[in-house]
Formats: structure tokens, C-alpha cells, sequence
């Protein structure tokens, strides 16, 4: 190609462009003045900023050109134009009988109808529609650009989508296949993941590999995630293996995940674990946690109106466990925390009263939901099963501490300022309630026993 060019700088200056010529179905149309062109045999060889008019509404402007044979490859700041796509580039192969651009070099593809722009640093494989087959472009290297444009609907914003990958393939207008570190920003959602497919008409986007979804209260991570979306926000989001949500309230595990949002806030949360007894090791059951409160089973169905967790069904040997504050680290790990254990463990939350809010700074607007009700219910031949522990009102030390285990067909647990108020059972009730010693019932010779069984 050296030579070729060499020769073009010698030869096609010398012969004059004296009038507008023709070639296989485009006018060719010099810009310079000193624009020269020879023919040899059925090919055109042109030097000099030259346009060339092409049927199908095909345009190229370029420094020089060489074109035979149905072929044109132009050398040095390219511009091609069709009826959808306008492209800049340092060189472009064009063959028309396959409707196939070759660019190469720094590349700069927009598209006419929407605005939606590639950058290729490396240049791109662009073949146009055809009968039965939509326009689709190629970058395999060089980790192109692509800014998304949606046609903006009247009296709200246009929708911008940007992409990073390595590689990137897309088909007609809005499908989109990316490859290696893709990196996706749309409004407040960010998305990144290994491979992914994006079909913004249908509203779509699957990842696959380390897939994360970072919302602007939530981060999503599994080994692929299969969105819908609408705008900027999601609908609904699948997550595969190793799936996880963390947002404000709530953190939730499990080998599949399924998020419902409403107006772009989490509103459900239904997660799957692996089936078995939440005692044995190595098995991965569902997990939700929040700041005070965690629970294990085999599903768990959590539901958060507007992102404020109101209530947690967990089914499958469920256990739910109430996280130790400091005075219960100073006790026995045996009575640390309370827990309700049952085939199904339904927690209900509500808003933190102001006397938990007033332990936070001002400017601490997270965490506030409290557990407020637990529930334990079990089944034939296995009833529900609870730890807890109570103490008066007020009491701020560990020596009055009143500790019960109870069996039952269902037990309610009642929190108060993060500790167990009131407890209920009901059906078969059994049990051991233990009360610490008191000096003071001894000295006036009362029983010195600090248990007994219900």
C-alpha cells in the first residue's frame, strides 16, 4: 500500500481532473484544485479531496481513492454517508455488492436518526440493511465508546446510555452485545459484567461473568442477571448463583434472587437458598440481614413499599436471630442472642421510634426500620422453638435478666427498643424459664431457686 501511494503522489498529480467523471454508479466530483485522476483497466485511481456521490445514497469524501471493481478504499480523513449512518474515519474499505464498510484507524460512527454515536479507536466491520437482514456493526478491539441516544418523548428528558467494552456488536438500532469489562451508565444505574446483551427497544439487559448492578440505594451482585427496564430504572431484576442485594434495611443472599422495584426503588425481594436444616455446615440457605435482625431458611420473600421494609416470610427451617448489642456480649454464648427457629418465620418491621433515632447523628437517615413482631410457626412432629431473653423496663445492667426456651406449635415475639417486651404461645406449649437469684429474696429466707418449667 506504501508503493500504492507513492506512485498516487506521482502520477495523479500530473493528470488534470478536467471534468466531473463517473464510475460504476457514483459521480466522482473533485473539492481541491489540484484533485487528479487516472484510469488503468477497470480501476480509478484518484489523489486530491475528492467526493463521490453512490447509489443507494451512499456519499465518501477522502484524500485519495483507489475504486474498481465494485471496491473503493479511500485513504485520509474519510467521510462516509448513507440514509442511517454517517462515519469519520483515517481509511475506509467499501464493497458495494455486500453493503460492507470496512473502517480503520480512529472511528467515529452516528447515527443519523437518533444522535446515538461508537467510537472505535482500533475502527469497526459496518454492513448495511438488506432484505431480511437489519445494518449491523463489529468492533472487535480497542475498547470502543458507544453513547445511546433515545428518542426523547414530549416534555421529558432524552435517556443517554454510555458503554465501555472491549468488543462490541450491534444490531439494528437498539440491540446491543458487549464483551470484557462492559461497563454500562444510565442515570443513577451503573451495570458492569464480563458479556452482556442490551436490547434497549425491548428494555433488556443480561449480564454474565462477576455481574453487578449499582443502583443509587442498592447493589446488586450474582454470576449473571437477567433486567427488565423502563427509562433509567429497573422493573425487575433475576439474578443467578451467588446472588446478592445490599441496600439501606435489608442485605439478601441466596443462589437466586428476584427484585420487583417501583418507581426505581426495591419494593420485593424474593430470594432461593438450597434446601436443609439452617444447623448443618455447608449448605448456603437464603439470608436476609438487617441492622439488628438476621434470617436463614430456604426461601425468603421480603417486602419493602418504597424501599421501607415492612415485612420478611421466611419458609423451609427458618431461623431468625436477634443481633447481640453490648450488654449481651457480656453473657454466656448459649442466652447471647434471642432467636425463634420454626418451618416458617414471619418478621414484621416499622419506623425506629425517636428514642433510637436520637442515638444517631442528625444526618443518619439509614436503618430506620426496627424489628417490631416475630413469629415462629411450626409443623407436625417439629413445632417452633425459641430463645429469649427478658428484664424490666429500664434496666440497663445484665444481673435481672429473666432467660426462657419454649417449644411450641407458634410463638409471637414482641420487641421493644430492640429487645423481646412480650412473648405468646400457643398449642403444645413447653419450656423451661430460668430468673436470675435475688439477694435481696434470700436475706428474707424466700426460695433461693432461680428456675422454673412451664
Amino acid at each position: 500500500m506504501t508503493g500504492l501511494r507513492r506512485y498516487l503522489g506521482l502520477v495523479l498529480l500530473l493528470v488534470p481532473f478536467s471534468a466531473r467523471a463517473q464510475e460504476e454508479g457514483c459521480d466522482i466530483l473533485p473539492i481541491a484544485r489540484n484533485t487528479s485522476a487516472v484510469r488503468q483497466g477497470d480501476a480509478i485511481y484518484v489523489g486530491g479531496r475528492t467526493e463521490f456521490r453512490c447509489s443507494r445514497g451512499v456519499t465518501f469524501v477522502s484524500d485519495s481513492a483507489v475504486s474498481a471493481l465494485g471496491m473503493r478504499m479511500l485513504i485520509g480523513n474519510v467521510i462516509y454517508t448513507d440514509s442511517v449512518k454517517h462515519i469519520i474515519s483515517e481509511r475506509l474499505d467499501y464493497l458495494e455488492s455486500a453493503g460492507t464498510v470496512s473502517a480503520f484507524g480512529s472511528t467515529v460512527v452516528t447515527d443519523r436518526k437518533t444522535g446515538s454515536v461508537l467510537r472505535s479507536p482500533s475502527g469497526l466491520l459496518y454492513t448495511r440493511e438488506s432484505p431480511g437482514k437489519p445494518e449491523m456493526m463489529q468492533v472487535h478491539s480497542g475498547r470502543p465508546h458507544l453513547t445511546l441516544l433515545d428518542s426523547a418523548k414530549a416534555g421529558q428528558p432524552q435517556d443517554t446510555t454510555n458503554i465501555d467494552a472491549d468488543a462490541i456488536t450491534i444490531i439494528g438500532q437498539n440491540n446491543f452485545t458487549g464483551r470484557g469489562n462492559v461497563v454500562i451508565r444510565r442515570g443513577e444505574l451503573n451495570a458492569t459484567g464480563a458479556q452482556t446483551i442490551f436490547d434497549d427497544s425491548l428494555g433488556i439487559m443480561r449480564l454474565w461473568g462477576l455481574a453487578h448492578l449499582r443502583g443509587e440505594n442498592y447493589n446488586v451482585r450474582g454470576d449473571s442477571i437477567y433486567s427488565e427496564i423502563e427509562g433509567d430504572q429497573f422493573r425487575n431484576v433475576q439474578v443467578f448463583r451467588n446472588a446478592s442485594i445490599v441496600s439501606e434495611d435489608l442485605d439478601v443472599k441466596g443462589i437466586r434472587l428476584n427484585i420487583s422495584f417501583d418507581s426505581g426503588a426495591v419494593n420485593r425481594l424474593i430470594a432461593v437458598g438450597q434446601k436443609g436444616d439452617s444447623t448443618q455446615t455447608g449448605l448456603s440457605q437464603a439470608t436476609a440481614v438487617t441492622p439488628e435482625f438476621t434470617l436463614t431458611a430456604d426461601s425468603i420473600d421480603a417486602l419493602a413499599p418504597k424501599q421501607k421494609l415492612e415485612l420478611v416470610t421466611a419458609v423451609g427451617n427458618a431461623l431468625g436471630v436477634r443481633e447481640p448489642d453490648s450488654l449481651d456480649l457480656t453473657l454466656p454464648e448459649a442466652i447471647r442472642n434471642d432467636w425463634l427457629r420454626g418451618d416458617t418465620v414471619i418478621a414484621y418491621f416499622a419506623e425506629a421510634p425517636d428514642s433510637i433515632k436520637a442515638q444517631r447523628a442528625k444526618s443518619d437517615s439509614a436503618n430506620d426500620r426496627v424489628l417490631e413482631r416475630l413469629i415462629a410457626i411450626g409443623r407436625t412432629g417439629k413445632p417452633a422453638t425459641a430463645t429469649y431473653r427478658m428484664r424490666a423496663e429500664g434496666d440497663t445492667t445484665v444481673n435481672n435478666f429473666e432467660v426462657g426456651y419454649i417449644t411450641a406449635q407458634r410463638i409471637t415475639a414482641v420487641f421493644k427498643d430492640g429487645a423481646v417486651h412480650d412473648l405468646d404461645a400457643q398449642g403444645n406449649i413447653q419450656g423451661l424459664y430460668l430468673q436470675p437469684i435475688r439477694r435481696e429474696a434470700t436475706a428474707r429466707g424466700q426460695p433461693t431457686s432461680g428456675s422454673r418449667q412451664r
